[in-house]
């Protein structure tokens, strides 16, 4: 299977497009698509350097209006981590946390955080789904995404309910808008399975948007980035508990990570995540059956 996929991504098709589904794309179409690219971002980066700068410092604008110096940050689907480095190096938080379900991608990132972000930043990496995120009720001032929503079309709702899950004041949305878009854009958005329908989410689940535009400095014209930026008013479970708000993906349970057997460990859960690269792998599909270790 793998092997057809390299051939054909080598030909230069396009991968999520050959393994979507119905129209929709799963998180294992995603997952084997942009680890096939893994690097590919960096590269594109280093190509254009004074863009991504430019791209970087508008998001990072934004982000500004919203923190203190105890703030903590999510990026969802960081891939890369290209641009999260670029925001961090422009703001000034508390920790920032980040994950990606290609674990190729996150290790190509970590040596781009190391080369690039500027000193005594706290930033924690780790492999997750964003539709089970492995992180405590709560447990982040502001969560954002930038283009992780964008591939995955039908399954909305899901995704945002994690991620208003975990984020205690702000939800902050660099995506693509499929209702403003012209029609050559959502011809595209439609071809690739690219999110919609985000606004009508926000109304039905009474979500206050405070802030809905799109951005100035566009990399790609059929791919244009708007940003919404999103209120919380909900009871705080755990509030910047950023020492142990990694949670088991299969019971809920917090994990704690055992130095002697470089895995995130639950007592209660009883299940354990290997660490590879130095990257948690908080999946439930790598679960490890722990009793008593």
């Amino acid at each position: 299977m793998l092997e057809l996929i390299k051939d054909h991504f080598e030909k230069g098709g396009n991968i999520t497009e050959l393994l979507k589904k119905d129209d929709i794309n799963t998180t294992e179409a995603i997952e084997i698509a942009y680890d096939f690219q893994a690097g590919s971002y960096i590269k594109g980066v280093k190509e254009n350097w004074g863009l991504w700068q430019e791209q970087v410092a508008e998001k990072a604008s934004v982000l500004s209006e919203l923190i203190t110096p105890e703030t903590t940050l999510l990026d969802c689907g960081t891939g890369e981590v290209t641009t999260l480095v670029g925001i961090l190096n422009n703001i000034s938080i508390k920790k920032a946390f980040a994950f990606d379900v290609s674990v190729s991608r996150l290790l190509k990132g970590s040596g781009f955080v190391t080369d690039n972000l500027k000193p005594h930043t706290n930033l924690d990496i780790f492999l997750a789904e964003i539709e089970n995120i492995p992180l405590a009720n709560n447990s982040i001032d502001i969560v954002m995404t930038s283009h992780a929503l964008e591939p995955n079309h039908g399954r909305e709702s899901i995704i945002l309910d994690q991620i208003f899950r975990v984020a205690s004041k702000y939800v902050v949305l660099f995506e693509p808008c499929y209702e403003e878009a012209n029609e050559e854009v959502k011809s595209r958005m439609d071809k690739l399975g690219y999110v919609r329908g985000l606004d009508d989410y926000f109304s039905e689940r009474g979500h206050q948007v405070v802030k809905r535009f799109p951005l100035q400095v566009i990399h790609n014209q059929l791919n244009p980035t708007w940003c919404w930026v999103i209120k919380l008013d909900t009871p705080l479970d755990n509030p910047n508990n950023d020492e142990e708000c990694y949670i088991c993906p299969k019971t809920g349970h917090t994990l704690s990570y055992r130095a002697d057997l470089n895995v995130y460990w639950s007592e209660k859960g009883m299940y354990g995540y290997p660490v590879v690269g130095g990257i948690p792998l908080l999946r439930a599909k790598h679960a490890i059956v722990m009793v008593r270790p």
